[in-house]
């Protein structure tokens, strides 16, 4: 297992997908979601992670749970992330 900031961690390049997420109290959250290019937000939310990385309209990022999301809206094509995602999710 590779320890965080190792050198021997590869980063995979990361694309944005925008989505409308609504949580299970009923909050509208708008952001992006980090997938990589072969990916949809589909793949996302059925791989064996429990948590990913979501990104605020305003640019915050958060971890979030994937049981604490009740419906998600893809909003347009994915588009290159302009910073890299974090890579201290293994991902």
């Amino acid at each position: 297992m590779a320890l965080i900031g190792s050198p021997s961690t590869k980063s995979t390049p990361k694309i944005k997908a925008e989505v409308e997420m609504i949580t299970h109290d009923g909050v509208l959250l708008k952001g992006k979601f980090f997938t990589v290019p072969s990916q949809r937000v589909l793949d996302v939310l059925n791989d064996e992670c429990t948590f990913l990385p979501f990104e605020t309209e305003d640019g915050d990022i958060y971890i979030v749970n994937k049981t604490f999301i009740a419906r998600i809206r893809p909003l347009g094509n994915p588009m290159p992330s302009v910073r890299e995602a974090p890579t201290w999710l293994g991902q």
